[in-house]
């Protein structure tokens, strides 16, 4: 796809290995649309950027696993009936690397709860594709209780996986942290306190487990009752009040990057029939959720627009009004005066860090005055250029040439 305009030319630059130059040249919008036989774990090139976007191999990284409704409008291909959400829609598996704000992975999926074997193969696919450039860095998936399945938690222990899920509670569960919790409730009676919360930790088995595993109590009493959220890991370090408040708890970010992704990048507009066109669709999607945060990198640390949501930089710095003159030798663009943040919207402008270029030169921009007589200037070399030649040369005081005859 092909678009050849003045604004694109300042925006994008001369192609690379092209003949064509930069004042003049088309600048290439390339999407591949894959065929059938290929899979939508193939397809996600974003384990790609997300790697890239670390200068060196990480010494541990927590990726964070979960899945979101995504209702439909129609009998898309895998829409089904979920009775939780009370809708027909998708589940889509998202992934991000909450530290860094930044996604991994995006994956369209049946409107149902994924099961053991399906969890297990999205953290393998996962896996092998770190595997292939972060040999030694420490991987700790972190989801809520729909991916504790024995399947997963089972196969990250026997490849060096680390893992912290949430946990559904059960009666013999909460039997073993009984005495913790009448521990508890009974000091916030007596200190008759509004809410107190304590932590505590057990060995559990359940039946389909292969092993016992650590389990992570929090306890929290109020004036309502009694309050018991568990969670599973295999590490081994750490107190059971740092592994449910600091890590497991850091979780929630996700929820707020996935909601980030959905009502400000509308990743939740998957309105085709096929399956595949509407993974295509999260694939650009999740593209416009990198150039977005692309830009964010660039704004200075100063500013408060360096942790602005997406909708805030495209009111503040994408949808701006200019006004763009082209003339023989240069394109001048002419923006207003009092646009926000006129000098943070050149230097978001002049970031190259998508493509690793170098920093291109920074163009002028001209205000509205300046403008207009740059076009005063253009239109009138252009009048000349209409003019007879008499006149032309009348203007330059420059005669006609005289013939001379030869009597």
């Amino acid at each position: 796809m092909w678009a050849r305009t003045p604004t694109t030319s300042i925006i994008r630059g001369p192609i690379p290995h092209s003949s064509w130059p930069a004042d003049g040249c088309r600048t290439r919008v390339a999407i591949c649309v894959p065929n059938r036989r290929c899979r939508s774990w193939r397809m996600l090139r974003a384990f790609d950027a997300w790697m890239d976007s670390y200068p060196r191999e990480p010494a541990s990284v927590t990726p964070d696993i979960d899945d979101t409704c995504d209702v439909v409008h129609g009998h898309q291909q895998l829409s089904l009936f979920n009775a939780h959400y009370d809708e027909r829609c998708f589940l889509p598996i998202h992934v991000y690397d909450t530290e860094k704000s930044r996604p991994v992975a995006v994956v369209l999926r049946p409107g149902k709860t994924p099961g053991g074997v399906e969890v297990r193969a999205h953290l393998r696919r996962l896996i092998r594709h770190i595997r292939t450039r972060w040999h030694n860095t420490r991987i700790t998936f972190r989801g809520d209780g729909r991916y504790a399945r024995p399947e997963a938690m089972a196969w990250c222990e026997t490849n060096g996986i680390d893992y912290i899920f949430g946990l559904s509670g059960t009666k013999p569960l909460a039997r073993k942290v009984d005495e913790a919790a009448d521990g508890i409730r009974t000091r916030r009676a007596i200190e008759n306190l509004p809410v107190l919360r304590g932590y505590t930790e057990t060995r559990h088995k359940a039946k389909s487990w292969d092993r016992e595993r650590r389990t992570v109590a929090r306890i929290e009493a109020t004036m309502l009752g009694l309050d018991i959220r568990f969670v599973v890991t295999s590490l081994d370090v750490g107190s059971a009040e740092w592994i449910y408040d600091s890590l497991y708890c850091a979780r929630g970010q996700a929820e707020n990057l996935i909601k980030l992704h959905k009502t400000q990048l509308a990743s939740d507009r998957t309105s085709c029939r096929s399956a595949l066109a509407n993974q295509v669709r999260l694939v650009l999607d999740t593209a416009a959720y990198w150039l977005m945060l692309t830009v964010r990198d660039a704004i200075p640390k100063a500013r408060e627009l360096a942790t602005a949501e997406f909708a805030t930089l495209r009111l503040r710095l994408l949808k701006l009004a200019a006004r763009v003159v082209e003339t023989t030798s240069r394109v001048c663009r002419g923006m207003s005066r009092s646009r926000p943040d006129p000098r943070l919207a050149r230097r978001a402008a002049a970031a190259r860090s998508l493509t690793g270029e170098a920093s291109a030169p920074v163009r002028p921009t001209y205000t509205s005055s300046a403008l207009q007589s740059t076009g005063r200037q253009a239109m009138k070399s252009r009048r000349q250029s209409r003019a007879p030649r008499q006149s032309r040369c009348a203007a330059t005081s420059i005669g006609p040439k005289k013939t001379h005859s030869h009597e």
